[in-house]
């Protein structure tokens, strides 16, 4: 286990505004723009509480790198010693190919899967046309209606939390067709290439070809 970093003055008003503007209903993307905004437009003196707090940060990240250096593990903000810390990650517990249970879906995801295959049919209309209308139709519905998707989400959150328990004590966890999760490694994305990679790349390989034509041509030239 590592220290953590110590976050900067604006990630950490940044996180605390976010989730102020979480709690009143505002979509997480759109609370993080006005986060962000809301910091340009803030003054030296109104910044200094958070830029204190950066220093706390800083000063125990340094701390606690130092004790790990010389004790081999460091005191945590808890007053646990980083050794004795419960590893919670089943990646970095088992590494980093190992498959995770897959995240409960939310009730509207439900009502969508099941909806717009229905609404497709029923409109002869495109996917993304489904989608809205399917959106449309769950905002009309009442908190009744929506009851047996919000027990859907209960249930498949319980599947969740207890496929990650059996995973972290065992190893493994039984997949939804009766075969280990062991059996199966977790698919690690590939990173692409830019297309200027791409370029310079075909680029490398023309020059590569012409080269013993350019020498070719200058010793017929002599």
């Amino acid at each position: 286990m590592k220290p953590k970093r110590a976050l900067s003055a604006y990630l950490l008003y940044n996180t605390a505004k976010v989730a102020e503007l979480k709690k009143t209903g505002v979509e997480h993307k759109d609370a993080f723009k006005k986060a962000g905004e809301s910091w340009k437009e803030m003054t030296e003196k109104e910044k200094e509480p958070w830029e204190k707090q950066q220093a706390v940060h800083q000063a125990r990240y340094a701390g606690q790198v130092k004790e790990l250096e010389e004790k081999g593990y460091f005191m945590t903000e808890d007053g646990v010693k980083s050794t004795d810390v419960e590893i919670t990650d089943p990646r970095k517990k088992y590494g980093k190919n190992v498959l995770l249970p897959k995240r409960a879906l939310s009730a509207y995801f439900f009502f969508t899967g099941q909806n717009i295959p229905i609404i497709r049919n029923d409109e002869k209309c495109t996917h993304m046309e489904a989608g809205k209308l399917a959106a449309a139709k769950w905002g009309s519905m009442a908190d009744k209606e929506k009851k047996k998707y919000e027990d859907l989400h209960d249930k498949d959150v319980k599947r969740s939390d207890k496929q990650l328990e059996d995973l972290m004590k065992n190893g493994f966890f039984m997949m939804e067709d009766g075969s280990k999760s062991s059996d199966h490694s977790a698919k690690i994305k590939k990173k692409k290439r830019s297309k200027s990679a791409n370029t310079e790349s075909e680029h490398e390989d023309e020059d590569a070809d012409e080269k013993p034509k350019k020498i070719k041509l200058q010793k017929e030239k002599k």
